[in-house]
């Protein structure tokens, strides 16, 4: 009586295929991940980033500048944020300049959202701090924003 071969499983048989096709090992495994997966951590990155304000502007301008227009929140901007880079610039860690810049980048992203419940208030600091010359000094306005946010 002979042996029946033993009925190969998916697994094994997956192997065998593996091993008769080199190009199909040849990726690594960050690049048979589906590239919106990576894309989208890198954006909620940097955009976590440019919300914190923890990288240089240059740098920040440019990593940006590397994604792709998207006009789905993937981070929300919460008064906190806005608040945090006031408090930097009253400390004198951020220039005027500094927080201007910021403000042009944050408000030009279409992927960022606000805080529910206080977007008019957010929309309004960011239109203040990203428009120096229509609203005055930063110095001068920089409690009465302080104020509207804690609202």
């Amino acid at each position: 009586m002979s042996k029946a071969a033993p009925e190969p499983n998916r697994a094994s048989w997956a192997k065998r295929r593996l091993r008769r096709s080199p190009e199909a090992l040849r990726l690594p495994l960050s690049e048979v991940r589906a590239p919106m997966i990576g894309e989208a951590m890198d954006r909620r990155a940097t955009l976590s980033s440019l919300l914190a304000l923890d990288r240089p502007l240059s740098e920040l301008n440019q990593a940006l500048d590397a994604l792709d227009w998207s006009d789905q929140p993937a981070e929300t901007l919460r008064r906190t944020h806005l608040a945090a880079v006031l408090r930097r610039y009253a400390s004198a860690e951020l220039s005027a300049e500094d927080v201007a810049q910021w403000a042009s980048l944050v408000e030009s992203r279409e992927d960022l959202g606000f805080e529910p419940r206080h977007e008019e208030a957010i929309a309004d600091a960011l239109f203040d701090l990203g428009n120096p010359d229509l609203q005055g000094d930063l110095h001068d306005i920089v409690d009465d924003l302080l104020d509207a946010l804690d609202d």
